[in-house]
């Protein structure tokens, strides 16, 4: 089944023709605005990753899926929005043809969970911000919610975090680094109770921390 999802989601498809419209070509004037360098944490993090795959990021700001579609060009990226945005039929129509999910603000739980969890069955490439909301502080990344451990053990795909901040001038690039694949279920074990759901979300925000202290190490030699 995973195959045959994978199958479906070929370099050109009438399905997500505006999307594919819509990156390749409006797609380069942010592709020339952010020029986005990419950094990795190892060899490992620069496969490409097929099928389904959680993305998590920290959260800078509005530009964020910006970056990160950028970041991953060669899938196609979901994201959620909020239903406030999904009000009439024009803008319904617009942000699902680029893919956007609708969640609804009021009920950001398992009703979320649920959306993300649906996209990543059909073997999609969805970006999820841990932190929960907008964090412009540079010298740390907030806590991470457990939905997204959760969330990623629940659908069984793997979790790949990346970590970037503004660029401090806008002739400048915004650098991201990426890392490997993480397997959620393997740190988790078979029957997780949500306490050591809780330690894997612990966890993981330690190796986000661990991305910005290479983040900054890798991006301050490319200034001297």
């Amino acid at each position: 089944m995973a195959k045959e999802k994978q199958k479906k989601n070929r370099l050109f498809s009438f399905k997500y023709f505006i999307y594919d419209f819509a990156r390749w070509f409006l797609g380069w004037p942010c592709i020339i605005w952010f020029r986005v360098k990419k950094l990795y944490s190892s060899k490992e993090a620069k496969k490409h990753v097929k099928g389904p795959v959680l993305i998590a990021c920290n959260h800078v700001g509005m530009q964020d899926p910006f970056v990160l579609h950028i970041a991953f060009w060669y899938r196609r990226i979901r994201f959620s929005i909020t239903k406030e945005f999904l009000k009439s039929k024009f803008s319904n129509w617009l942000f699902k043809s680029f893919l956007c999910f609708e969640i609804d603000r009021e009920n950001t739980g398992f009703g979320a969970l649920n959306a993300m969890g649906k996209e990543l069955q059909k073997g999609s490439a969805v970006i999820i911000f841990p932190e929960g909301h907008i964090n412009l502080n540079k010298d740390s990344v907030d806590s991470f919610k457990s939905g997204t451990v959760l969330l990623a053990y629940r659908n069984n795909v793997p979790l790949q975090l990346c970590y970037y901040q503004k660029a401090s001038h806008w002739w400048k690039r915004t650098r991201i680094i990426i890392g490997e694949t993480i397997n959620v279920r393997e740190l988790c074990g078979e029957r997780p109770t949500m306490d050591k759901i809780k330690e894997v979300s612990n966890l993981m925000h330690e190796k986000e921390e661990e991305l910005r202290a290479l983040y900054n190490l890798k991006t301050q030699k490319k200034k001297k």
